[in-house]
């Protein structure tokens, strides 16, 4: 009961969110496509694969970043794989909002059927994305984000091969030790 004579309930703030700081680790599951010219690869296609990035933030906004994304598709017997490797920056512009981008190397395989029959040098990247935290805990998040990578064209032996563009959508659980 309350009223006059009787203790009032007590008010309770909820505890402020701990920022977070130190390195943190992202691993996920990717869909979207590649787009590639090459040899056997037949314009735009769908495309899955998986995505790895490993930082440290050295501010609770700003990190630095590691990031490894692969994509593949398969298609009548013929399979396109494009890897990229880019270290870059994360920006947190709100507490649950991020952007990203980066510059690294790509790498784009084409194979038909057991048989690897063009592959493409090593050839500069650069990535961009962004991300939404749908879900979080005081040391981990569920990380929505789109990301957008783009290489570029290479000669191998005389047959163009272009690792192209991957983009997509994934999901990703992010770890933070601090």
């Amino acid at each position: 009961m309350y009223g006059p004579g009787y203790a009032t309930a007590p008010v309770v703030a909820p505890a402020p969110k701990p920022e977070r700081h130190g390195f943190f680790a992202s691993g996920g599951l990717w869909g979207g496509e590649i787009s590639c010219d090459g040899t056997d690869c037949g314009g735009f296609r769908e495309a899955g694969g998986a995505g790895l990035s490993i930082g440290y933030l050295i501010s609770p906004r700003f990190a630095l970043l590691s990031d490894t994304w692969a994509m593949t598709s398969q298609k009548d017997s013929v399979g396109v794989t494009f890897v990229t490797s880019t270290i870059g920056a994360r920006a947190w512009l709100t507490p649950a909002i991020w952007i990203q981008g980066g510059v690294g190397v790509g790498h784009a395989k084409v194979t038909w059927g057991p048989f690897t029959t063009d592959s493409s040098d090593d050839v500069p990247v650069a990535s961009v994305g962004a991300g939404i935290e749908l879900l979080e805990g005081r040391s981990w998040a569920i990380d929505l984000s789109v990301k957008v990578a783009q290489g570029t064209k290479t000669d191998n032996e005389g047959m163009a091969v272009t690792t192209g563009r991957q983009s997509g959508v994934g999901v990703s659980f992010v770890g933070f030790l601090q």
